[in-house]
């Protein structure tokens, strides 16, 4: 259906050197520190089995089988590694990128950007189950591209990277939609270009059923209910209440907004950069468009293909009614391999800008390289030192719970009451990971007792008069409870 460029030995070695370079030059501080934190406390994700297939991540279970449960985080950098390499020859394959260069820049910028690195600081358990959910998405649109037979298994690739993690369904929206471009630049006819997007949008369609039809018979087997969490799918369908003019509206100007104001280090010139890098896409378009001749039938197919980029690869803000998080934009930095390949067409005609625009790219594409680099790394220090201050004030507070009369380890329920991060800098963001970090990091198994729980007892009241800590009495034997108190008041769970 569309001409892949031929994946030789070549390009194959040139996508896992630089991957390997780029990729460790970014990450290898996070993958040989601890720096746990938020989610990731959760060190055996055997535990969040059933969580995770609520939210539609069965294949999640399944590929933890294989790897192994406990999250080591130097092996995770490694099959993030080669999962995102793997995915890079593809994508240069069908984007038909084959020198040297086009090749580090598309690994520069595939390698470390803010939906990588925040990934991994916060989320590192789940780094390589991103970048498999990536590969198997762009293996279902290079398996529909380049063989006749490829559309029996795309579907079933696309359906198991929506059971790993549903947002990269945008990074094969935004490779077909790209692939399209390119036959158009082909000279292939508008009537053929329309027909294999039908095509393309029936594959996704086709993916998207196939998950619809497994997910319920896997929550049915496991005997669990879909999550109804804000990151949950059960609202998924129901637009009651909601503009879909507005969600479409947002959905389309988010991308924009993103690369306008991005996370990185010094954010106004890599907003400047990729205000530049959008401007160069426009100039190499219009350029190829006219050494082609392209009839106003095919350049008007471009630019519709162009319009439809922003929705397709932010398609998931309308799905999940305007649910936004960076780990769902992947594919806003997918993007800018568009240039990359445009600029590979003007380097293989007759154009005297080609060398200018590769020269542009090359400033571009390394300078935020340097930058999200910088910004990786600061953000991995955080963790590193949250870390560090967290097996400080968590040792402290064990020492104090056991110094409280009436303790008895392993058997005394204990509940703590507030959030130490209301004051210190910690690890543990929400009231799960306390038990967590007590007995997967620590090793210190402590039976909990949640403040829903201890809410629909009558010792509440009680514990809000409990001094914070460190104030003396900040650890107190109440009822039998042992109650610590960590931050300000207590929120009142609602009636």
């Amino acid at each position: 259906m569309h001409g892949c460029a031929r994946l030789d030995r070549q390009v194959i070695r040139r996508a896992f050197f630089f991957t390997a370079v780029f990729f460790f030059c970014a990450h290898l501080y996070r993958f040989c520190t601890l720096g746990f934190s938020h989610d990731s406390l959760l060190l055996d994700q055997s535990q969040n089995t059933a969580f995770q297939l609520s939210l539609g991540r069965f294949m999640q279970p399944l590929y933890w089988q294989i790897r192994g449960d406990i999250v080591v985080p130097f092996l995770i950098g490694l099959l993030a590694c080669i999962f995102l390499a793997l995915t890079i020859i593809l994508v240069v394959s069908l984007l038909r990128i084959r020198s040297a260069l086009s090749i580090a820049l598309v690994c520069m910028a595939l390698s470390v950007n803010a939906t990588v690195s925040i990934g991994n600081a916060t989320y590192v358990s789940w780094a390589d189950v991103y970048m498999l959910a990536l590969l198997l998405s762009t293996l279902s649109v290079y398996l529909f591209c380049r063989f006749r037979f490829g559309f029996l298994a795309s579907p079933f690739l696309l359906c198991a990277s929506l059971g790993l993690y549903q947002s990269y369904l945008q990074t094969a929206i935004l490779l077909y939609l790209m692939v399209l471009v390119h036959k158009v630049l082909d000279k292939a006819s508008v009537r053929s270009v329309f027909c294999a997007g039908i095509a393309m949008v029936a594959q996704l369609l086709a993916g998207l059923l196939l998950y619809a039809f497994v997910f319920p018979r896997v929550l049915a087997h496991a005997g669990i209910e879909i999550a109804s969490t804000y990151n949950g799918l059960s609202g998924v369908g129901d637009f009651t209440g909601v503009s879909l003019f507005s969600l479409v509206r947002e959905a389309y100007v988010y991308p924009f907004q993103s690369a306008l104001h991005p996370q990185t280090h010094l954010p106004a010139l890599a907003a400047l950069l990729y205000a530049l890098l959008f401007a160069v896409t426009a100039i190499m378009l219009a350029l190829l468009a006219r050494s082609h001749a392209l009839p106003a039938s095919s350049s008007g197919m471009i630019v519709l293909l162009l319009a439809f980029m922003p929705l397709g690869a932010n398609i998931t803000y309308v799905i999940s009614k305007s649910m936004v998080h960076v780990l769902m934009c992947y594919s806003f930095f997918l993007f800018f391999l568009f240039p990359i390949s445009l600029a590979e067409r003007l380097q293989a005609g007759p154009f005297t800008s080609a060398r200018t625009m590769r020269a542009i790219l090359t400033v571009a594409f390394s300078t935020l390289y340097l930058c999200n680099v910088v910004f990786a790394n600061q953000l991995y220090l955080r963790r590193d030192l949250e870390m560090q201050s967290t097996l400080s004030l968590m040792s402290r507070i064990i020492d104090r719970i056991e110094q409280t009369d009436g303790y008895v380890p392993g058997e005394t329920p204990v509940a703590f009451i507030g959030s130490l991060n209301s004051t210190y800098t910690a690890s543990i963001s929400y009231e799960a990971g306390y038990s967590w970090y007590l007995s997967q990091i620590l090793g210190s198994p402590i039976p909990m007792i949640s403040q829903q729980e201890l809410a629909q007892t009558p010792i509440w009241q009680d514990t809000l008069a409990v001094p914070i800590f460190p104030e003396d009495g900040c650890c107190q034997m109440i009822d039998g409870t042992l109650v610590i108190r960590l931050g300000g008041r207590s929120v009142l769970p609602e009636e």
